[in-house]
């Protein structure tokens, strides 16, 4: 009796040191993946001319220009805001699949910037 009760235990800690080492992986890939994105991010700073840091960003993914586009696909939703700005979105992180939304003037200098869970 007492191997069974052995046996159960060293089973039940197998099981939670499992869950437990792959909570620890998902943890870590995250804090990577986030880490990963503020650099980016910080890279975005107002004053500086997209094409300058576009390479660094990430994957190009789509460019807007159309304000109803711009409140649509981006963070911002004020009209206001929107008129006479661009869109840039770059594919920055994965996993989790995040991108980078660079808000630009019509001569392409960054305004703002955000980020995005996709």
């Amino acid at each position: 009796m007492n191997e069974h009760k052995l046996i159960t235990a060293v089973v039940v800690l197998g099981v939670l040191l499992c869950l437990v080492s792959a909570a620890a992986g998902f943890w870590l890939l995250e804090l990577r993946a986030s880490n990963r994105l503020l650099d980016k991010l910080a890279l975005a700073k107002p004053g500086i001319r997209v094409s300058q840091i576009a390479e660094r960003l990430g994957l190009p993914m789509r460019e807007f220009s159309n304000v109803k586009d711009l409140v649509e696909w981006g963070n911002v939703k004020d009209e206001s805001f929107c008129t006479g700005k661009k869109l840039f979105r770059f594919y920055a992180v994965t996993p989790p699949c995040r991108s980078i939304d660079v808000y630009t003037d019509a001569n392409d200098v960054i305004v703002y910037a955000t980020w995005v869970q996709l």
